[in-house]
Parts: structure tokens; C-alpha cells; sequence
């Protein structure tokens, strides 16, 4: 434990997140997951998993979906440029407590 500690330490001095950081714990395992959802819920998910002030993980799976989709036919192309983005951008401002500081000047 002293060593992940010192692990630790070293990391946070080096910016790294500390959500990240905790990984280092031996609870912290790599898995596969099966997650099946529908347009619906993909589009309402990728205003929050999108948004700037979500883990860079979310941001980057949401950013892998758009790809794969993209690559399956040109019409997800279209409902990914108008529907699957950062909520602040769909509203045209930011409703969130606290937010990301984004204004519709920045969208």
C-alpha cells in the first residue's frame, strides 16, 4: 500500500485525474461490458456523457460511438450532427448547477 501511495503521490504531481489515480487500487480491474440501448437513450445519454465536465473517458466512448455508427451508414451521420452532442449545445445554454461555463457564443 506504501508504494501505490507513493504511486500515488507522484501521479497527482504530475496532473493526472485523481478518478484516474484510483484505479491504481486493487479494486480497479479491467472488464467487458455488454450494454445495449436505443436511439432514445443513446441521444439523451450523450448530452451528459458529452459534456466538457464529464470523466474524459465518457467523452471519449462517446466519441468512439459516433465513429462506429458513422461507419455502419451515412444517415447516423445526420442524426449525429444534430442530435448527439453536449446538452449545452442542444439547449443553446448551460442548465446544469455547475456549469461548465460554456455560453451560446461558445456552442
Amino acid at each position: 500500500m506504501q508504494c501505490i501511495s507513493n504511486a500515488a503521490t507522484c501521479f497527482e504531481e504530475w496532473g493526472v485525474p485523481r478518478e484516474d489515480i484510483a484505479m491504481m487500487l486493487p479494486l480497479g480491474m479491467e472488464t467487458t461490458v455488454v450494454d445495449k440501448r436505443n436511439l432514445r437513450n443513446l441521444v439523451d445519454m450523450s448530452h451528459q456523457r458529452m459534456c466538457g465536465r464529464a470523466y474524459h473517458e465518457y467523452r471519449q466512448l462517446f466519441a468512439d460511438v459516433c465513429e462506429a455508427l458513422k461507419a455502419i451508414s451515412p444517415e447516423w451521420t445526420y442524426i449525429i450532427a444534430t442530435q448527439m452532442m453536449p446538452k449545452c449545445q442542444y439547449l443553446g445554454h448551460c442548465d446544469e448547477k455547475k456549469s461548465c461555463g460554456r455560453e451560446l457564443g461558445d456552442v
